[in-house]
């Protein structure tokens, strides 16, 4: 599996593309594209502001983990994970890797700080 690390802010759809192709190497399915990276960060921004996080201070710290959408659950699958980190100055991608899931993983959100997990 390729694993990368790196800081990439999301909205640089360039770069972040050109990332999750490195790590996506060989694939043709269960994969991420910089759109879906782009639209999730936004869905965890809204996540934290839902749970109490109202200023963009106190989300600074926040992590994420997105994956691709696995589909059937019989079989074991290679999916893409997507690791999010929030900033001063955004959402940025931090990592992203091919990982074998027996189950069907969900997105994943842990608050700034004490990293407890919000639903």
């Amino acid at each position: 599996m390729t694993n990368t690390t790196f800081k990439i802010r999301v909205t640089d759809r360039e770069r972040v593309q050109r990332e999750l192709d490195r790590a996506q190497r060989g694939c043709r399915a269960h994969m991420y594209d910089a759109e879906q990276v782009a639209d999730e960060a936004a869905f965890f921004e809204r996540k934290l502001r839902a749970a109490g996080f109202r200023s963009a201070k106190s989300r600074v710290g926040a992590r994420a983990y997105g994956y691709a959408s696995l589909g059937s659950r019989k079989w074991k699958r290679v999916v893409t994970e997507v690791t999010y980190e929030r900033f001063p100055t955004g959402w940025f991608m931090v990592g992203a890797h091919r990982e074998a899931r027996w189950n069907q993983p969900t997105e994943v959100l842990y608050a700034p700080g004490d990293y407890r997990r919000i639903k």
